[in-house]
């Protein structure tokens, strides 16, 4: 297996377990944030919240294994094209007011890099979908233990320095 090809989507996937990670420590402000969207009815938010949470978590893990690596891929680059057809199109009707939703309260405010860095994630995901995953070993367990670490410390930095900003604002 190409390992050069397969990182880029595990790493996509180790995001996307964060991410589901950090909604679900907060599932009323990732409720609120999707409600904010105005695409859904208002009794579907609720279900479609946390059927995001879930197809998050599954992809990821899917992603990650050596059986089902390319349904776990192609379930990764689905969500990728929903969430930057959802974000194009609330960009497009001019609303910029809100979160994107792409990280529980580490999430950042909706501009044009999002779809854009969801495409990236997509190609990245697909340069990936079809090499045969390796075996999950310890040096490759803890190589993903650590990308998502920094993934996940990084975006509590991005969230500490909007709170030092907006302190400083007042």
């Amino acid at each position: 297996m190409n390992s050069v090809f397969f990182w880029p989507s595990a790493l996509v996937a180790a995001l996307f377990l964060g991410a589901a990670a950090l909604k679900l420590s907060r599932p009323k402000l990732f409720i609120s944030e999707l409600k904010d969207y105005r695409l859904l009815p208002a009794p579907l938010v609720v279900l479609v919240a946390a059927a995001i949470i879930i197809l998050e978590s599954v992809a990821g893990v899917l992603t990650l294994s050596t059986q089902y690596h390319q349904l776990g891929c192609a379930l990764l680059i689905g969500l990728l094209l929903i969430f930057t057809a959802a974000t194009v199109h609330v960009l497009l009707s001019g609303r910029r007011d809100l979160s994107c939703a792409c990280f529980g309260s580490a999430s950042k405010s909706l501009n044009w890099s999002t779809p854009i860095r969801n495409v990236l994630f997509s190609i990245a995901v697909a340069a990936g979908m079809f090499v045969e995953p390796t075996p999950l070993t310890a040096a490759s367990a803890s190589t993903t233990l650590l990308g998502v670490s920094i993934a996940l410390l990084w975006l509590q930095a991005l969230q500490m320095f909007d709170v030092v900003s907006e302190v400083a604002d007042v």
